[in-house]
């Protein structure tokens, strides 16, 4: 499925399994969601407004934060919030940008 500006939905392998990443409403409309890697079927939900060129430095760290969960199931909240946003800063002052591939 394709989601606004054009994302595709994808899957991804975070920690040795398997993951569908979807681009839709996860109930809160500015927060991602990750299941339990316990699940057969595992999906990280993105919002699709996350998608719009203006918020690519929050997209960043909404896409970490769930690949976080995924990783690390146990870790607590706070720690995989900061780290989250930690990386997501880390990685755009060195110039990682989201393009249109």
């Amino acid at each position: 499925m394709t989601g606004r500006f054009g994302m595709k939905d994808f899957t991804t392998t975070i920690n040795g399994r398997r993951y569908r990443v979807v681009f839709k409403y996860s109930g809160n409309d500015n927060f991602g969601m990750c299941t339990n890697p316990s699940l057969v079927r595992r999906t990280i939900t993105i919002p699709p407004q996350l998608l719009h060129p203006d918020r690519d430095k929050e997209l960043l760290s909404i896409a970490i934060h769930e690949a976080l969960h995924a990783a690390d199931w146990d870790k607590d909240e706070s720690w995989i919030e900061n780290t989250a946003i930690e990386l997501a800063h880390l990685l755009t002052k060195l110039g990682y940008q989201r393009t249109d591939e």
